[in-house]
């Protein structure tokens, strides 16, 4: 988000999944932890996009579970999913909705979701919380912005007509379907969700050493 923009309104949120291959053999975090640390810097694992949460959520979870494991960028899931299917890549993490299918299929093993509660999408799956990273709890989140001094009852006129939107049953299942939770929230809640995210993430790539190229 550019500095300068309106925060507008808050959506939807949307957890991501961590897969493995069933070539590693393993089935929880807890396993694919030791599994790891068996092979300090033999592991691959990848996400679509250098810089996403997706990515940032791996060297988070890499650290807390004081794992090493070797990123290997992607240009989008597109890129990506042909080396977690075919087993040159032994982790990844993704959106909820593309790797469920897999997931569902008996291709790709579900470790954990990132998000604090189980997604219906997968409810069989346990969060990484729940599988012993306490405190553990990213998700990719919706959010609308408008023009940098929009008068304030323009703002606010906007927001009801969104939240009226998001409110709607069709609305709210189609999200669902989509993996998303719907959020929708006032200007004043994505100003608070943005001074939660903006802080945790900027020590999560000082953490990891993480440039922009």
């Amino acid at each position: 988000m550019q500095r300068d923009l309106e925060p507008l309104a808050l959506v939807a949120t949307s957890p991501y999944v961590m897969v493995s291959h069933p070539s590693t053999g393993v089935k929880t975090v807890q396993d694919f932890i030791a599994y790891a640390k068996a092979r300090p810097g033999k592991i691959s694992w990848g996400a679509s996009t250098p810089g996403t949460v997706q990515h940032l959520s791996g060297e988070m979870f890499k650290r807390l579970a004081g794992i090493d494991m070797l990123f290997i960028p992607y240009k989008g899931t597109g890129a990506m999913m042909p080396d977690i299917l075919g087993g040159r890549l032994q982790l990844v993490l993704d959106n909820v909705l593309v790797l469920a299918p897999h997931v569902r299929l008996g291709t790709l093993n579900a470790l954990a979701v990132t998000s604090a509660k189980r997604t219906p999408m997968l409810p069989d799956v346990p969060s990484l919380a729940e599988s012993g990273l306490a405190g553990f709890d990213t998700s990719g989140w919706f959010s609308m912005y408008c023009a940098p001094k929009t008068p304030a009852h323009i703002v606010k006129k906007l927001n009801a007509e969104i939240l009226a939107i998001m409110n709607l049953p069709e609305v709210r299942e189609r999200l669902l379907t989509f993996g998303a939770t719907p959020l929708p929230g006032t200007p004043e809640d994505l100003r608070r969700q943005l001074a939660r995210e903006v802080p945790a993430w900027r020590k999560v790539i000082l953490d990891a050493g993480l440039k922009a190229e």
